[in-house]
């Protein structure tokens, strides 16, 4: 059970704490030996587990943690003692409010830092991905467009990632395997379109903590675009033969440009 009385916490969120001030602080507030790990995983903000056969308890936490006020850290000491609805619904609040700042601060990188180009043997990524930002997305858009690097796929493997989103450095990466000229241009826009859907529509936190990069939002915004239908039928139909003719098999047959449903 979480001890009250002995134990106030009194830091404000405007002076950020010491990782090894909280971990005592959440040692005695519990009752139990804390092991802190603190981290940069957005993925997973706060997880625990058992530290050994002993009383102790791991507690991985986001660094973010560290600039938050009296009310969250007791409820990070309440999700170590034993978690509760209530204690969840603050940390939850937390992790929602440090997302919604990081997505409304980018912090572009200089276009030094980051090596790749826009321009292909077959397409000019900038300018289709601006033709992209334009028609779909009202020019709005802010970003950097490259082509990702020559890696090949195992040679059984049936799934590429096709394109990324930076949120931090802004930047769409796409797979080179798509600089093909018997890929459909209506193909390539559509992967152009759900990158930059991701920019338009950011992550959000689900209610179980856990950061959502599709969510029913996302999905109906990539509805929205014109040939959503026939750029999933080409996908389900030759990216497999896309993916074999990158890694040196059969190549992409010209009917593949061709298909229409």
């Amino acid at each position: 059970m979480l001890c009250r009385d002995e134990h106030r916490w009194s830091q404000h969120s405007a002076v950020p704490i010491h990782a090894e001030e909280l971990r005592q602080y959440l040692s005695q507030a519990t009752g139990r030996p804390v092991r802190l790990r603190i981290n940069d995983n957005t993925h997973s903000m706060i997880s625990t587990g058992r530290d050994g056969s002993g009383p102790g308890i791991r507690l991985s936490l986001h660094r973010s943690f560290l600039e938050a006020d009296d009310h969250v850290i007791r409820a990070i000491a309440q999700f170590v003692a034993g978690p509760t609805d209530e204690c969840r619904r603050v940390i939850r609040s937390w992790i929602s409010k440090m997302e919604s700042a990081r997505l409304a601060q980018p912090r572009a990188i200089p276009a030094r830092n980051v090596a790749g180009t826009p321009i292909g043997k077959h397409h000019n990524l900038a300018q289709l991905g601006q033709a992209v930002n334009l028609q779909y997305f009202a020019g709005q858009i802010v970003f950097r467009i490259i082509w990702g690097k020559t890696i090949k796929a195992g040679k059984s493997q049936r799934h590429v990632t096709l394109g990324t989103w930076n949120h931090r450095q802004r930047i769409v990466r796409i797979h080179p395997m798509l600089d093909h000229p018997n890929v459909p241009r209506y193909f390539l826009d559509f992967v152009l379109y759900h990158e930059l859907t991701h920019a338009a529509v950011p992550s959000r936190i689900s209610p179980s903590g856990k950061m959502q990069h599709h969510g029913e939002d996302f999905r109906q915004r990539e509805e929205d675009f014109p040939q959503f239908t026939l750029a999933k039928l080409w996908e389900q139909k030759w990216i497999g033969a896309l993916i074999r003719s990158w890694n040196g098999g059969a190549p992409l047959p010209a009917e593949a440009n061709d298909f229409f449903g």
